[in-house]
């Protein structure tokens, strides 16, 4: 449910669907030890899975990958649920006067519906509720799918596939300590690995951050896409609350200002 809920789906790149499997796979081992075997779920993970690792697997590809997957939740949930306990459901409320039904199950006054219908509804929206992993894998999987499918109507091919490949975890990154992900020369340029180097050996380096050469790859789609701009200045301001808490200074603050060096690359 944490997972599920603490996900940030604003923008959908091949970062985020890589970190989504690990949960989505979390959320089907956590029904198999309900007992339920997804295999059609494990099949469309592992599709996305094998996906990921290709580089000319395209945008739309990945729309359809997801869109797999919420059918399969839903076959699930037709073969676990729907299928094993309808016919039961209807004997068994077929043979009940509406008094001896509790109280939620029985119909609203004016309301539309067989009381069977009513019944079979909460009573399988209270089992699906109660399994470990299936409505938070369903939530997750559709997010990611409502995303895409926004992305693709808002940007062009070219930008798609630019958007695939930007990842906004290794657009900004600390002096110190610095992201293992990207300390190299291809991401930070010499000029900030060489301040990377000198801070661990243990120069007076002032604290401060980069922003890497993963913004100015994708600076097209980021200009062009309100969530990839916003994605970006919130690592912006994370990293500058970051030097507020070590300076004890305040950004904009007239009394006590926090004042930035900004050094541009050899660009």
């Amino acid at each position: 449910e944490e997972l599920a809920a603490s996900s940030d789906l604003g923008l959908v790149t091949r970062a985020t669907m890589a970190r989504a499997r690990s949960d989505l796979a979390l959320m089907v081992r956590a029904l198999r030890v309900d007992g339920i075997q997804g295999s059609e779920l494990e099949s469309n993970l592992d599709l996305l899975g094998r996906a990921l690792e290709v580089r000319g697997f395209s945008f739309g590809q990945f729309v359809d990958v997801f869109r797999g997957l919420e059918d399969a939740v839903r076959n699930l949930v037709q073969a676990e649920f729907t299928n094993v306990h309808q016919e039961n459901l209807e004997s068994i409320v077929s043979s009940l006067a509406p008094e001896e039904l509790l109280p939620k199950v029985r119909p609203p006054e004016g309301g539309s519906g067989t009381l069977v219908d009513r019944a079979a509804e909460i009573f399988l929206r209270e089992r699906i509720a109660a399994t470990p992993g299936l409505q938070p894998l369903d939530r997750l999987g559709g997010r990611i799918a409502k995303t895409l499918s926004r992305e693709a109507r808002r940007l062009p091919e070219e930008s798609l596939r630019t958007l695939l490949d930007f990842d906004p975890e290794r657009a900004v990154t600390p002096i110190h300590p610095v992201l293992e992900a990207v300390e190299d020369p291809i991401h930070l340029g010499r000029k900030a690995l060489n301040l990377v180097a000198l801070r661990k050996l243990g120069f007076p380096v002032p604290p401060g951050f980069v922003v890497t050469t993963e913004v100015f790859r994708c600076r097209g789609v980021i200009d062009a896409y309100p969530p990839a701009a916003e994605q970006l200045r919130a690592r912006v301001n994370e990293e500058i609350a970051r030097l507020e808490r070590e300076t004890g200074k305040g950004y904009g603050d007239p009394d006590n200002p926090l004042l930035l060096s900004v050094r541009s690359g050899a660009a």
